[in-house]
């Protein structure tokens, strides 16, 4: 395996751990979110 090859292969992984992680950090971010409108909605209105 070349320094190249290595390169390559080591950039492309980084690159889907990146969206990966994006793609997690956005489902948490829409999870809370909806969490948060489910608290404001059960609560008994004054």
């Amino acid at each position: 395996m070349s320094a190249m090859n290595f390169i390559l292969a080591r950039t492309a992984l980084m690159e889907r751990l990146s969206v990966t992680s994006q793609i997690i950090v956005g489902v948490s971010l829409l999870i809370s979110l909806a969490f948060v409108v489910w608290l404001l909605t059960r609560r008994p209105k004054a």
